[in-house]
């Protein structure tokens, strides 16, 4: 999908992230997958751990990361700001049928991001 660039940003590898995630999900594979998965239970899981978990991880160190060059706080429930990120690119492909495009996802990662980020 997208290897996350340890050198860039948070905010800049989550617009990267989202907008490979949001291509994936509207292809027609994508969308298949989303089928699937809401569909069988034991598919979701195996989807879970064999791919998205082991990018989640990667993802939890980015965070430590910019935490450690203080570019977020790190008193921050990031795992729900993990699943509200994701959430709506599922959202608007399940049940709008549309791509989010990049201005859609970038509002987004700054709208998320708003709260973490170190006041300077």
């Amino acid at each position: 999908m997208f290897d996350l660039d340890f050198e860039q940003s948070l905010e800049f590898n989550l617009n990267q992230q989202l907008l490979k995630l949001s291509l994936a999900l509207n292809h027609p594979v994508g969308r298949a997958s989303l089928v699937v998965m809401a569909e069988h239970r034991e598919a979701a899981g195996e989807f879970f751990k064999q791919y998205l978990l082991p990018r989640r991880e990667q993802t939890r160190k980015l965070i430590q990361i910019a935490i450690e060059r203080h570019e977020i706080i790190a008193d921050y429930p990031f795992e729900l700001m993990l699943d509200t990120l994701y959430g709506p690119i599922h959202y608007q492909i399940i049940f709008f049928n549309c791509k989010p495009d990049e201005a859609y996802i970038h509002n987004l990662v700054s709208l998320v991001m708003q709260p973490v980020l170190v006041q300077k």
